[in-house]
């Protein structure tokens, strides 16, 4: 075996990492339409009332933030109907010095809801990252979300220089127990908590 054969499936490997971190020209161009349905879901369903001034710096920041997603992943909140909020009451939260922030809530149900950390400036930098994991979460049972439980999306560190996100059962957090409102969505106006 010459070195070339020996290294073909290296090659062959290499390609297939490189392809996997990259959208497909096809997938890159249509994902404006994608980010401008979600983003006129979201401007009709979340409730801006009391939170934004001004519905342009909102629309500008969630659009900034899907832009970062996947394609396919961006299909996914559409595909079963997820609106997506920008959420400030989740950058004012009580918390304790060892308590986890939350970085987005994600509401089951039959109007699922993902909320997203904001503090009337920018959203938290997580935001795309905390999508793709909630999608990743429930891709292989698509349908759990409408029976499942609030979810919290958080970053923890896997090493000294890793960082993940996740999302678990909100009632796991202290956060979320000194914050109760939170576990409702920005959708609704009446709290049930």
């Amino acid at each position: 075996m010459n070195k070339i054969e020996k290294l073909g499936p290296i090659f062959v490997l290499c390609a297939a990492i490189g392809a996997a971190g990259c959208e497909s020209d096809i997938d890159k161009a249509r994902k404006p339409a994608l980010v401008h349905d979600i983003v006129e879901n979201s401007l009709e369903k979340c409730d801006l009332s009391s939170e934004f001034a001004e519905e342009a710096k909102y629309t500008n920041i969630l659009k900034k933030t899907l832009s970062d997603v996947w394609s396919e992943d961006l299909d996914f909140y559409l595909k079963y109907n997820v609106t997506i909020c920008l959420d400030e009451r989740l950058s004012s939260l009580e918390q304790g010095f060892f308590d986890s922030s939350a970085y987005g809530m994600f509401y089951p149900g039959s109007n699922p809801v993902v909320s997203l950390w904001y503090d009337g400036e920018e959203e938290s930098g997580y935001s795309d990252s905390l999508l793709e994991k909630l999608v990743s979460f429930y891709k292989e049972e698509p349908y759990k979300f409408n029976q499942d439980i609030v979810k919290i999306g958080y970053q923890t560190s896997c090493g000294k220089s890793c960082i993940t996100y996740k999302w678990k059962d909100a009632d796991d957090f202290n956060v979320v127990k000194k914050n109760p409102e939170i576990k409702v969505s920005p959708l609704n106006k009446t709290p049930s908590y």
